[in-house]
């Protein structure tokens, strides 16, 4: 390989019984190749797809695309989640990789993705560049035409962009997707496995120890969004481990001046979560009693942080009614 070509982009690419979108998905992630290849000519790049045992033809379809693209690697591996899933491509990962992403194969991209967040990433010397997102339940809907490079960005530092990722509220989000990473911030990093909210575990993480983080303020990603209403949404009783992995997080921040206020942000919106979402019954009594001391603790920090995101606040105040009141107000408005 020539010394000009030795800069890689990874693309991470999970995918389970995802056979409805898949041709969609590679035929817009061929125009988001080509137009990262016209604009950087000095990188290459190759797509990781991990099929995570899907029952469908994903395999098949993938296989077919890798058979006319070298670029594209398909592994295969039984069943074991989005996070394994996601841990592989790590580990696939050639070491000579400079910049690493993760995409949704449900999920569509601007054909300026790439383009957009390297330029971006670059001219302003950060080793991860996150872009705005849009939900869509509908594809056609959706404007997928390129568009010029905006200077609508905003700089942030490690920790604020940390910070920024707890409350929740502000740019960026702790989604893995969306991003572009230095991968030396990957090396040796992974997902929990078997477990819900991993991206909640990892992202904030690695964000702290990036040196410098930068936002453009294009919906470069677009995201199907699924289910329904907040408490609509179901919550099975593997998703309770968001208590532990929000109470992990204030341990640490705690006594953290400039992070308390988004590690209690993070805490007080689990807790509400499970309050919310669980009936008040085994399995979920133990995490509903943690749930409620917490918020008891936390109730007035939460309401007069001005950083604190709104549905917080309006919970918080609501929670001092008891169970009952903030679970009709939650229902009627929520």
């Amino acid at each position: 390989m020539e010394e000009s070509r030795k800069k890689l982009i990874s693309v991470i690419v999970p995918c389970y019984n995802e056979e409805a979108v898949l041709p969609m998905f590679y035929k817009e992630i061929m125009k988001v190749s080509k137009a990262m290849m016209e604009e950087h000519p000095e990188l290459s790049f190759e797509y990781l797809y991990i099929d995570d045992g899907s029952k469908d033809n994903c395999l098949a379809i993938a296989q077919d695309f890798a058979s006319k693209d070298s670029r594209f690697k398909v592994i295969h591996q039984q069943n074991s989640g989005m996070a394994s899933a996601r841990n592989v491509g790590i580990k696939m990962t050639p070491h000579e990789t400079t910049w690493i992403t993760f995409i949704d194969s449900d999920d569509i991209l601007s054909p300026d993705y790439l383009d957009h967040l390297i330029k971006t990433a670059l001219e302003n010397g950060a080793d991860i560049c996150c872009c705005d997102k849009e939900a869509f339940k509908d594809s056609s809907s959706l404007d997928l035409g390129s568009h010029p490079l905006t200077k609508n960005t905003l700089n942030l530092t490690n920790l604020e962009a940390t910070r920024n990722s707890l409350y929740q509220n502000e740019y960026p989000d702790y989604s893995v997707w969306n991003k572009i990473y230095k991968f030396k911030l990957w090396e040796g990093r992974y997902f929990p496995e078997g477990k819900f909210f991993e991206d909640l575990a990892v992202v904030p993480v690695v964000l702290s120890e990036s040196n410098k983080v930068v936002f453009l303020k294009e919906p470069l990603y677009k995201y199907r969004k699924h289910g329904t209403s907040f408490l609509a949404t179901s919550f099975v009783f593997e998703k309770t481990v968001i208590l532990d992995v929000a109470e992990k997080i204030y341990e640490k921040y705690k006594n953290d001046k400039f992070m308390q206020g988004a590690a209690t942000s993070t805490l007080a919106s689990s807790c509400f979560s499970i309050i919310l979402r669980t009936k008040d019954e085994e399995p979920f009594k133990e995490f509903r009693r943690r749930s409620w001391e917490w918020i008891r603790a936390l109730r007035w920090k939460t309401i007069w942080d001005p950083k604190t995101r709104m549905r917080n606040k309006i919970a918080a105040i609501a929670s001092d009614g008891g169970e009952k009141f903030l679970g009709t107000l939650f229902r009627r408005f929520g």
